[in-house]
């Protein structure tokens, strides 16, 4: 698009004369047509096929967390470690113990916020704060022990 402005003819937008846009063409390893055009005009013309072929190549990109997984399967396989589905009932299990300590973590947070309205000395807050912990804590390991004996397959 061309704009006469005090007399000259200024180019706007993304026009703009000589050989723009030489350096990204060489970089993706594109010809140079050498004519005025937009980068964009000239990019489009020349890399959709080459894009695309990257694009589409039989190994796609994959995030560092499939990466990641991926180690971790082959470390599994190496270390002999055997993953079985879980069947419904399992999982049903699974499910009921979750909800059950998560709802004890529940109560004991409502009851530490209760006694923590009712006590203004620092010393007991802190005793109280550590007793939370403590049961937060030990209503965590009860829970994750009963998870992994019923993904075992043991009775919880």
């Amino acid at each position: 698009m061309m704009s006469a402005i005090g007399g000259r003819r200024q180019t706007t937008g993304r026009l703009r004369g000589g050989r723009c846009g030489t350096s990204v063409l060489r970089k993706l390893g594109l010809p140079d047509s050498g004519r005025m055009e937009s980068r964009c005009d000239k990019i489009s013309r020349f890399a959709p096929a080459r894009l695309q072929s990257v694009a589409m190549a039989d190994n796609p990109m994959k995030s560092s967390f499939e990466l990641a997984m991926e180690r971790l399967r082959k470390k599994d396989v190496e270390d002999g470690v055997v993953a079985r589905p879980l069947s419904d009932a399992e999982r049903a299990a699974i499910a009921e113990v979750r909800s059950f300590y998560d709802a004890k973590i529940a109560e004991q947070d409502v009851l530490h916020q209760s006694a923590m309205r009712q006590s203004v000395d620092p010393a007991e807050r802190e005793l109280l704060d550590q007793q939370f912990r403590r049961d937060r804590e030990r209503y965590s390991s009860e829970r994750d022990a009963k998870v992994e004996r019923i993904r075992r397959g043991e009775q919880p």
